[in-house]
């Protein structure tokens, strides 16, 4: 617990900054290519 506490803010703030970018692109990708998505190419 020590060690999180002497982390800096700047340090904390860059780290929320790429988890976010880091989720985004995780479930852009799980979205893009989940085999339980319905096919466009069926519907027509």
């Amino acid at each position: 617990m020590y060690l999180l506490i002497e982390i800096p803010a700047v340090s904390w703030f860059w780290f929320f900054i790429w988890m976010v970018v880091g989720l985004f692109i995780y479930f852009l990708y799980g979205y893009r290519h989940s085999k339980l998505a319905v096919d466009k190419k069926d519907i027509i």
